[in-house]
């Protein structure tokens, strides 16, 4: 089934009992999700989405992180104190 709105078009197809495959890319999903294993999720709730004591945004479907202020060094990877 395929609805459709003014800008938007939403997937929803019946997989196996009891499963509903919400998406198949991102754009499926809202900007502050992904689609993990076809359902829209936030992907800064996976703890390893960025570097020890950095900060995730999900930004237009993917993870952007950072380091937050009083610390430095490759988000993705650790953020130390400066």
């Amino acid at each position: 089934m395929i609805a459709k709105g003014p800008l938007v078009f939403f997937l929803v197809v019946l997989v196996a009992p009891g499963f509903i495959c919400e998406c198949t890319i991102g754009p499926n999903c809202r900007s502050t999700e992904a689609c993990i294993n076809n359902q829209c999720q936030d992907p800064c709730a996976s703890p390893t989405a960025c570097g020890t004591k950095a900060r995730c945004q999900t930004v237009n479907h993917r993870t952007s992180c950072s380091c937050p202020p009083g610390r430095t060094g490759d988000p993705n990877v650790k953020c130390s104190k400066l």
